[in-house]
C-alpha cells in the first residue's frame, strides 16, 4: 500500500492491515500526529516526508512490532521550549511495546526531541540523522535489550527554561516512583556520532544495569558521557544509582570555549561520606579524550560514589586543571595504564594535576604514564592525595610532572619512576 492519490493520510493508516507495508512517497503538512495503532512496516521513498506546522508529534506509535525506515521528518523549529517530537513510542511496565526498529530517517527541528521511547523492549534505533532539537536527540526512558548505534546527532540548543540536554539520554522517568518506572537495562549506545549539545551533555546514563556506552565519538559537548543518579519520586535524597555500565572506546572531544565541564563523569547516589546510598559499579576503558575539565568540580574523568570502579587504557590529553579526580570512591578502585599527555592549568600560575584523589577514597594506580604536554609543559603533580584517603602506587611514571606526589595523605608506592 501507498499514499499515491490518497487525500487522507489518517484514514490510510488506519486501512493498514496489521504486518503491512505503507509506503510514503507524497510530501505531507500535518498538525497533529500520526498514530500507528498496528504492527507495520511505515517506509518513506522518494519525496516522501512529513513537516509539522505546530510543536506536536509527528509520528506516534502506539502498537508493538511497529517499524519506521527512510522518514524525513521537520519540525517547527528547535530553538524555542514545546512539545515537538519526531516520534515517540509510550507504553507501561504493566503493557511494554515490544519489537520497534527505526532507521535511516532524518529528524530535524523538533522543539522537544527527535525520537522518545517509554518502556519499549527489544528495540532498534540505528543509522539515523537527527539535529536543530530543542531538549534531546534520542531519549530513552525504562527500555531494555535495545540497541542505540551509528546514529549522528547534531545541535541540541536547550533554550532557556529546559534542564539538562543530551544528544543521546538513557534513564527512567525520575517523577515516579521506580517500581512504575523502572531504570533502563541492557541497552547498548554503540557508535553514534555526537556534536554540539553546548549546553549539557552528549551521552547521559541514568538509573540502569547492564548499560554499555561503546565506540561514540562526542565532540564539543559541555559534558562528554555521564553515568548519573536518578532520584526515587519517594526519597529524593536517596536516589538509585546506575549498575554494571561500561564505558568503552568513546573519543570525546572539545576544542569550543563551552566553559567547564568533565569528559566521563561517573557519580552515585548520596551526599555523605559513608551512606548507605548506592554506588555506581562501572567500568571505564579504552577512552580517548581531549579538553575537558576547568572548575575544581571536573576533570577528564571525574568520579565520585562508586563501588569497584574501574578506569584502565584511557588517553587523556589537555584537560584543564585535573586529568582524573576520584572522591569518596571505595578500596577497589583502580586506575591502571592510563596515559595523560600534559594538564592545563587553569589560569596562569594555576596548579594542574593528572591524578587527584579528593575525599573518603582508596584507590590504586597502575602503570600510568604522565607525560608533558605537546608544548612540553609538564603538570604541578603528578598525584595528589587528601588527608584522611589511601592512595597505592605501583610502576607508574611522573616524568610529565613537576613532581611525583603531594597532599597529606597516606602514600605506599613501588616501582615508581
Amino acid at each position: 500500500m501507498s499514499d499515491v492519490g490518497v487525500p487522507d493520510l489518517d484514514g490510510l493508516v488506519a486501512a493498514v492491515p496489521p504486518g503491512a507495508t505503507l509506503r510514503i512517497t507524497r510530501a505531507w503538512k500535518r498538525f497533529s500526529p500520526l498514530v500507528l495503532s498496528r504492527p507495520v512496516a511505515l517506509v518513506f521513498e522518494g519525496a516522501g516526508s512529513i513537516a509539522m506546522t505546530d510543536h506536536a508529534t509527528a509520528i506516534e506509535i502506539a502498537s508493538s512490532w511497529v517499524c519506521v525506515s527512510g522518514a524525513r521528518l521537520v519540525g517547527p523549529g528547535g530553538t524555542v521550549q514545546g512539545d515537538g517530537r519526531g516520534i515517540r513510542a509510550r507504553a507501561t511496565s504493566e503493557a511494554p511495546f515490544r519489537g520497534l526498529r527505526v532507521s535511516g530517517c532524518t529528524i530535524t527541528e523538533f522543539s522537544r526531541s527527535a525520537l522518545e521511547f517509554q518502556h519499549v523492549q527489544d528495540f532498534v534505533v540505528e543509522s539515523n540523522t537527527v539535529q536543530d532539537l530543542g531538549h534531546a536527540g534520542v531519549v530513552l526512558l525504562s527500555c531494555s535489550d535495545g540497541t542505540v548505534n551509528d546514529n549522528t546527532v547534531a545541535d541540541v540548543h536547550q533554550p532557556h527554561g529546559y534542564g539538562d540536554s543530551a544528544g543521546v539520554a538513557v534513564s527512567r522517568d525520575d517523577a515516579r516512583d521506580s517500581r512504575d518506572a523502572p531504570g533502563s537495562a541492557r541497552v547498548a549506545v554503540d557508535r553514534n556520532r555526537i556534536t554540539g549539545v553546548r549546553g549539557s551533555v552528549g551521552i547521559e546514563i541514568r538509573c540502569g544495569a547492564d548499560l554499555a556506552v561503546r565506540q561514540n565519538r562526542v565532540q564539543d559537548c559541555r559534558v562528554g558521557i555521564t553515568v548519573l543518579v536518578s532520584k526515587q519520586a519517594v526519597d529524593l535524597d536517596a536516589g538509585s544509582a546506575s549498575g554494571q555500565v561500561l564505558v568503552a572506546g568513546n573519543h570525546l572531544e572539545r576544542r569550543a570555549p563551552l566553559g567547564p565541564g568533565s569528559g566521563i563523569v561517573i557519580r552515585g547516589a548520596g551526599t555523605a561520606v559513608r551512606d548507605d546510598r548506592q554506588r555506581v559499579t562501572a567500568t571505564i576503558t579504552g577512552n580517548t579524550i581531549v579538553g575537558f575539565g576547568g572548575s575544581s568540580s571536573d576533570a577528564g574523568i571525574r568520579a565520585s560514589r562508586t563501588h569497584a570502579l574501574v578506569m584502565s587504557d584511557n588517553e587523556l590529553h589537555s584537560c584543564v586543571r585535573a586529568a582524573v579526580s576520584l572522591a569518596h570512591c571505595d578500596g577497589r578502585t583502580t586506575v591502571t595504564r592510563t596515559s595523560v599527555h600534559g594538564v592545563v592549568p587553569p589560569e596562569p600560575g594555576g596548579q594542574s594535576v593528572a591524578i587527584e584523589v579528593g575525599a573518603a577514597t582508596s584507590a590504586r594506580v597502575m602503570a600510568t604514564r604522565v607525560l608533558p604536554g605537546v608544548d612540553g609543559r609538564r603538570c604541578s603533580s603528578g598525584a595528589v592525595c587528601a588527608s584522611g584517603s589511601r592512595l597505592t602506587l605501583l610502576a607508574n611514571d611522573w616524568s610529565g610532572a613537576e613532581r611525583a606526589i603531594a597532599g597529606a595523605g597516606t602514600f605506599l608506592r613501588s616501582g615508581e619512576q
